[in-house]
């Protein structure tokens, strides 16, 4: 497969100017889930307009400047904690917070996209072994660089 995305939107008839242009990924239909790409919005997605269109670059989805942070806090909280967390640095960075508050004692990964692990659900023992021992290598490897 291609592995490529490009969004072609066209808009109108808002009742207040647009704030955000995203893609939310990936649940189960019907539950909630976090920001897929990047926020507010896609490059150059026009803004601050009740009607407009939109037609993107073509992405490539095996790079990470598509992808959105782990986590992204609002302005407008406060009293904001983030400690003990793993966060990819999948774009910019793995946490945008704007309100201010504390983050300590989190580790952040670089170029997670080259950490896609195969899902060892319904796959055989030797193939489970396999996946853990890849795991295994990239987390020592990870902490090799740490120090």
């Amino acid at each position: 497969t291609a592995q490529t995305l490009q969004v072609n939107a066209t808009f109108s008839g808002l009742t207040s100017n647009d704030t955000a242009a995203h893609i939310h990924c990936c649940a189960p239909l019907g539950t909630n889930t976090g920001v897929a790409t990047t926020v507010p919005a896609f490059p150059g997605f026009p803004l601050g307009m009740t009607s407009g269109t939109y037609t993107s670059a073509v992405f490539d989805l095996t790079q990470p400047t598509i992808y959105n942070h782990d986590a992204y806090v609002q302005t407008g909280n406060s009293n904001f904690v983030a400690t003990g967390n793993i966060f990819a640095n999948a774009s910019s960075h793995g946490l945008q917070a704007r309100a201010g508050g504390l983050v300590t004692n989190n580790l952040f990964l670089n170029d997670p996209i080259n950490w896609a692990i195969e899902d060892p659900k319904g796959r055989s023992i030797e193939k489970v072994r396999e996946i853990r021992d890849e795991i295994e290598r990239r987390v020592k490897e990870l902490a090799k660089n740490l120090t």
